[in-house]
């Protein structure tokens, strides 16, 4: 088996949640650590469009509420630490490190549905935000350069709704954030099918 194969399957394997990479450390056997039980969160498939166009609409409906809600429930310390969040997005989006950018993004999803004080919708949030990591894992869903800079923007915006108390901006904010972030997946999908296409008429 070629290098290349090899490491494509890997990818594979990690974006379905068998295996997960460690730098300097190896590959090693996952297991799901999310609040839902498997049978939910070991349903999508990356390799799947239309699952990852669910996960997507699961995003919109769920972070919506959760950003209202956080709009009229967050404490001053949890405003504080988003509005920290949004900035470290959008300086990991200045420096193009797509890296950092995922890390701090994660970080924030989180910390909005911890400011919503709803434990359901913070666990869902969770299960969401690792099937969000799968889609990453093989590529997908981190759009370089404008992209990273345009959600960043977007964060700030959810974060400052937040911090205003309105929760109808917050919910609207959040809804412009999940219908971009679906727009630059797919035109990510058509670019890779693109270059597909492209190399095996290169090569036949």
């Amino acid at each position: 088996m070629s290098h290349t194969v090899a490491r494509e399957a890997v990818k594979l394997l990690c974006a379905r949640g068998h295996l997960t990479v460690r730098k300097r450390a190896g590959i090693f056997v996952d297991r799901p650590e999310d609040r839902l039980p498997p049978e939910v969160w070991g349903g999508l498939l990356v390799e799947n469009l239309e699952h990852v166009e669910m996960l997507f609409e699961c995003r919109r409906t769920v972070e919506g509420q959760t950003a209202a809600l956080a709009a009229q429930r967050a404490t001053p310390l949890q405003v504080r630490a988003l509005r920290e969040l949004a900035e470290q997005t959008l300086t990991a989006a200045h420096r193009d490190d797509p890296a950092a950018f995922a890390e701090a993004d994660e970080q924030f999803h989180q910390a909005l549905a911890e400011a919503a004080h709803n434990t359901f919708l913070a666990s869902i949030v969770e299960t969401v935000t690792a099937l969000k990591r799968r889609v990453l894992t093989v590529g997908l869903g981190v759009e370089p350069g404008a992209g990273m800079r345009r959600g960043a923007a977007e964060h700030q915006a959810v974060a400052a709704a937040v911090a205003d108390g309105a929760p109808e901006a917050a919910e609207s904010a959040m809804h412009r954030h999940v219908d971009n972030a679906l727009a630059g997946y797919r035109a990510e999908v058509q670019r890779n099918l693109f270059a597909a296409t492209t190399a095996t008429h290169h090569t036949s």
